[in-house]
């Protein structure tokens, strides 16, 4: 696996005087991801690399970023990188551990391959621009993304609290042109996102139209995650009651 990785540089390419600071997450990289940088020349800080069958993920890896800026800043590696359990999944941090946003990872990637006339089409990205809906949409439309990779995207859109409202919009209007592209075994996953919404109108909103638009033998699905999203509401609103009746002394 690792002499398959490496092919993807030339014979040339070292790392050498490169410090990384690693977090494998006891995870599926425990032992591929330190070996691939240090076969390629780089001095590697690694955390993260004694699975025992319970620890994956427990308070390492990209869902727990803090660790690996902390790691960079400790041992001055000029980047940091954490991996989540099944490596399918990166945080990225610079040499002061600040965390670097995704989009400029993907803004980076798109000019490099862009320049070396690999990159076919654009780049979206999912954060904070008004527009990344729309585009979005439209590239799920006209297949630039496929069909099998729309439900995640879908629900990126809608857990993304800058832009929610408007993906919601693209997608509420697209509706059965998004759903003949998406596969019927996947098409479920666009609910993974409920969980993730704190807006309360936009919650009535969604959960009005899924019900009167429900997807394909996901009735179970639906309802579970129907129910965690009513869940996160009430706690949001308990969390503000207690705060605004909260009395703060100066």
């Amino acid at each position: 696996y690792i002499k398959i990785l490496k092919q993807n540089f030339p014979s040339s390419f070292s790392l050498k005087g490169i410090k990384i600071a690693l977090d494998c997450a006891n995870g599926a990289s425990y032992k591929a991801g330190p070996a691939l940088f240090k076969s390629l020349g780089a001095k590697v800080y690694d955390t993260g690399t004694s699975p025992n069958g319970l620890n994956i993920n427990l308070k390492s890896g990209s869902t727990y970023p803090s660790k690996i800026c902390r790691m960079t800043k400790k041992n001055k590696a000029h980047i940091g990188i954490s991996l989540d359990g099944d490596a399918d999944r990166i945080i990225v941090c610079d040499e002061k551990g600040k965390i670097i946003d995704g989009d400029k990872i993907l803004a980076m990637l798109g000019e490099r391959w862009k320049r070396k006339k690999i990159l076919k089409g654009g780049v979206i990205g999912t954060l904070s621009d008004p527009d990344t809906p729309k585009n979005v949409i439209g590239a799920i439309l006209d297949q630039t993304i496929r069909g099998a990779d729309a439900p995640y995207i879908i629900a990126t859109l809608l857990s993304n609290s800058k832009n929610a409202s408007n993906g919601f919009i693209e997608i509420k209007n697209n509706w059965s042109a998004l759903l003949e592209l998406m596969p019927g075994w996947t098409a479920s996953r666009i609910l993974d996102s409920l969980p993730s919404i704190y807006d309360e109108l936009l919650s009535e909103e969604i959960k009005s139209f899924v019900n009167e638009n429900p997807l394909p033998s996901a009735e179970k699905i639906t309802r579970q995650n129907i129910e965690r999203l009513d869940a996160n509401i009430k706690f949001k609103n308990t969390i503000k009651d207690e705060f605004i009746n909260t009395k703060f002394e100066l």
